[in-house]
């Protein structure tokens, strides 16, 4: 067994049905989540298996009459063997040569002129404050005198570029590649029809919106746990909602690596999120799974651990929040619509012992998600690469003196 990317590009349009179900829309437009969600994908590499058996899958009698099946693709609550990686947008940019995009890091912001990117900044851990999360909690700042940044919400990230980024580099241009590059969102107008008197249903007017990907891009999966008897190496399959057409390709995965350069100016570890994670809010606000709110030499701070390692976190720079539901095929109804803290999310914390080390433990994992067997953790939630937090990311003196 071994790790491979499976890549998929659309034929025409894909639709990836945001949170809210049809039926509570009234008369707005049902958005895309993309790329889309990693259960989503999960299903399409289970479909292109599971027809890729002798006779193929009946999947109205899954998993009853195909318990050896469901041991290697699992079911509603379980991957069985298969262990997702990850879910990414790529790009074409030479006959076989495709690069991968990664969210960019929410501390990374920018100044605008209309669409127009001018400058590009980092914030910064600011002095802690009282607020609602606790007496002296640490918030991120914009740099001193910087007006008017805004968020690169719709922006990604070239391995390079996020490199620099980890390295407390400012990324260059062509570097930083924004959505419209990648694909546009379309509008679709559909209605519910009466098959039987092949007439349209009565106020079953919908509004959706669909993906269309650029030609050259693609929605890449890294996936562990098959042998290559498994599945097909090329083929066409459906994806996302209304069974859109694509064709995907089963290759190598590459040993992507971040280049983290040392130095001296160095306080902590940054995490950056590739994917979303659920946090259960059980007691109050936690940043990440297993997290603890302490206060600490009159400072509020969370302590847990990652991979092993001890971790102390002074301050978390996290994008919107993503309301992620779906729709429960076997049960005919929608699943429950839970929070997750998105991909781009940084967080700041402090290690005992050599930073070095750590670093190297936490360079690209996965954060548990309560456990390290469960749905969450199979599908690849939590996965994050890492990087130094350096003086010159904090206003604060007093945190390095």
């Amino acid at each position: 067994m071994s790790l491979c990317t499976w890549r998929f590009t659309a034929f025409d349009t894909l639709f990836f049905r945001e949170s809210r179900p049809f039926d509570t829309i009234g008369g707005s437009e049902l958005n895309s989540v993309f790329p889309p969600s990693p259960t989503t994908m999960a299903g399409a590499i289970r479909s292109v298996i599971g027809d890729f058996q002798e006779d193929g899958v009946i999947w109205s009698n899954y998993p009853m009459q195909y318990t050896e099946l469901q041991k290697k693709i699992g079911d509603s609550t379980s991957l069985g063997l298969m262990r997702l990686k990850g879910v990414f947008l790529s790009r074409q940019i030479s006959e076989n040569c495709w690069e991968r995009l990664y969210p960019v890091p929410a501390h990374l912001v920018a100044i605008k002129e209309k669409t127009a990117i001018k400058a590009l900044h980092f914030l910064q851990v600011g002095k802690p404050v009282r607020c609602d999360l606790g007496k002296s909690v640490y918030l991120a700042v914009a740099p001193k005198g910087i007006k008017g940044i805004k968020s690169l919400d719709g922006y990604w990230l070239t391995l390079e570029g996020l490199s620099k980024v980890l390295n407390g580099e400012l990324p260059t241009s062509h570097e930083l590649i924004a959505s419209s590059e990648l694909f546009i969102r379309e509008p679709h107008l559909g209605i519910a029809r009466n098959n039987q008197q092949r007439t349209a249903a009565q106020g079953m007017l919908y509004q959706t919106q669909h993906i269309r990907p650029h030609n050259s891009v693609a929605i890449e999966v890294d996936v562990d746990g098959f042998d290559e008897e498994t599945y097909p190496h090329s083929g066409i399959t459906r994806l996302g909602g209304e069974g859109r057409g694509a064709a995907f390709e089963v290759i190598k995965a590459s040993n992507s690596l971040m280049k983290i350069e040392d130095s001296s100016e160095i306080l902590g570890i940054k995490l950056v999120l590739l994917s979303a994670v659920h946090v259960l809010q059980l007691k109050g606000y936690t940043p990440l799974p297993g997290f603890k709110k302490i206060e600490q030499e009159g400072q509020t701070v969370w302590q847990g651990q990652v991979n092993g390692i001890d971790l102390t976190l002074y301050c978390a720079v996290t994008g919107k929040v993503l309301r992620e539901g779906g729709w429960d095929l076997r049960k005919h109804q929608a699943k429950p619509v839970r929070s997750l803290v998105p991909a781009g999310s940084v967080f700041y914390c402090m290690v005992e012992g050599d930073k070095k080390t750590a670093l190297e433990g936490l360079q690209t994992n996965q954060i548990d998600s309560h456990n390290n067997n469960s749905l969450d953790s199979q599908l690849g939630r939590g996965l994050f690469t890492a990087g130094y937090w350096f003086k010159d990311d904090s206003i604060n003196k007093d945190l390095y003196s």
